[in-house]
């Protein structure tokens, strides 16, 4: 997705900053991790990482709260590796087409993770829902998918597709720099100790399966 989204880049620009393309498209798939944990887990706490699973161990809060730690670790790790071959590549962010290409594969990233995390841990796995106590957890999977999935994947590509239009930008510091900050933010937000408290419990209508 993220080479076909590059791909409509201007030919120079795309192809001077390609080195940008998987570092960008793994701190957007970070971002989206840390959005997801900060939104649905901590704020509204719709879900946890693993509120499907009801059986024995996974019933606890504690076990839940520490898989989503694990979770913002993964995060975290790769949200380290993005910025470590940033680092390494960091003459093509004077290139031209270095801003369009970040932007393209962050928010393509970002849109990624919620594809990923529909298909995989929704639908396949069934390890959790975006609303647990929902009576149709299928429109609300859905209309989150579209918001975070669908519409970031369509703005990536209409960017793209602008930007053969106009002369290529070299200010790719100033993007990173707001990218990674983005990132950074999320990431120590995600951070923070939450409370051992029943709110914390994704519960459910009484007598369906799983209920706390």
């Amino acid at each position: 997705m993220a080479e076909n989204l590059s791909n409509a880049l201007p030919p120079d620009g795309a192809a001077s900053a390609a080195p940008l393309r998987w570092p960008g498209l793994l701190l957007g798939v970070a971002f989206g991790g840390f959005f997801d944990g900060i939104v649905l887990h901590q704020i509204l706490q719709w879900h946890h990482l693993l509120s499907g699973l009801s059986e024995g161990r996974w019933n606890d809060l504690r076990i839940l709260i520490l898989a989503d730690g694990v979770f913002h670790a993964l995060m975290y790790a790769l949200a380290a590796l993005s910025g470590l071959l940033l680092f390494r590549r960091r003459f093509h962010l004077t290139l031209p087409g270095a801003r369009d290409t970040l932007l393209v594969v962050f928010v393509t990233g970002f849109a990624s993770w919620h594809f990923l995390d529909a298909v995989v841990s929704h639908w396949l796995l069934g390890i959790h829902r975006i609303r647990m106590d929902s009576a149709q957890p299928l429109a609300w999977d859905l209309g989150w998918l579209v918001i975070f999935g669908f519409l970031p994947c369509l703005w990536a590509r209409r960017h793209a597709r602008r930007a053969l239009v106009r002369a290529p930008s070299c200010k790719g510091g100033s993007a990173l720099m707001l990218l990674v900050g983005s990132t950074a933010l999320a990431g120590a937000l995600s951070a923070r100790a939450p409370q051992m408290h029943p709110a914390w419990c994704c519960c459910r209508t009484p007598g369906t399966p799983g209920h706390c």
